[in-house]
């Protein structure tokens, strides 16, 4: 077995552990909200692991696309038009290399699930408004401009990537801030949840920019292996989201 067919049976394996993770939140979401109060962090986590499942849905269908018929998703791992004229590159500074169409829908999706994870904690913090949460959908909504052929080597295109880099630095710092400051203040069972959401945030969103196949990151030398490897721990992430929530009622 390859690489790349090894990399698509860890994609369509993900999608039915990220499936089980999203039926646990839903299910202590209801349960808590009939029982009188509520819950947002099983809301949140809920719609976030919703999301994931629909996503890799669509990783593992374009994965297994891509392998039957290589040339049908050559625009999507391919660059936009305009990519080698030289005037476009310094337009974008240093972000360049980001310009491509996966990565401009990986960044997206990868926004909205960070906006759908720290919702609940800026509410838990009382920020009532959530900017961040707003202000994330906002940069991952504002991404899919890139693909209008007028924008896409624009200055706009540079001030969107740089708010994504901005955006994604910020949600982990809530999410991972919040946290560690829970695990400060609690003992027990409660600094153990705290402690396992951390970890399982960091090693989430590295597993997943792994996946996204970006050489500058590429951690094995071979992309269809990131894959792989960020399938992994990305399993491994959510494990530690249902252990950390798991007696949580």
């Amino acid at each position: 077995m390859n690489p790349e067919e090894l990399s698509i049976i860890f994609r369509f394996m993900l999608i039915f552990v990220y499936l089980t993770v999203a039926v646990f939140f839903v299910r202590k979401y209801r349960k808590s909200k009939a029982a009188g109060f509520a819950n947002m962090f099983f809301l949140g986590y809920a719609i976030f692991f919703t999301a994931l499942f629909s996503v890799q849905i669509a990783l593992a269908g374009d994965a297994l696309w891509g392998y039957l018929d290589p040339s049908a998703t050559n625009w999507l791992r391919g660059q936009f038009p305009g990519h080698d004229i030289e005037e476009n590159q310094d337009k974008i500074f240093f972000l360049y290399n980001t310009v491509q169409p996966l990565y401009i829908i990986g960044l997206s999706a990868l926004l909205l699930l960070q906006a759908a994870q720290i919702y609940p904690l800026e509410k838990t913090i009382n920020w009532e408004r959530a900017i961040g949460t707003k202000m994330l959908t906002a940069i991952a909504i504002g991404l899919w401009f890139v693909f209008i052929p007028a924008l896409t080597w624009s200055y706009l295109t540079f001030v969107l990537l740089f708010g994504t880099i901005l955006g994604l630095v910020y949600g982990l710092v809530i999410n991972v801030g919040v946290n560690i400051k829970l695990a400060v203040m609690t003992t027990g069972d409660l600094r153990k949840r705290s402690l396992a959401i951390i970890f399982a945030s960091i090693l989430f969103y590295f597993g997943f920019i792994i996946t996204l196949e970006i050489q500058e990151l590429s951690i094995t030398g071979d992309g269809k292996l990131d894959i792989v490897l960020g399938c992994i721990i990305q399993t491994l992430s959510a494990i530690l989201y249902w252990r950390g929530l798991r007696t949580v009622d």
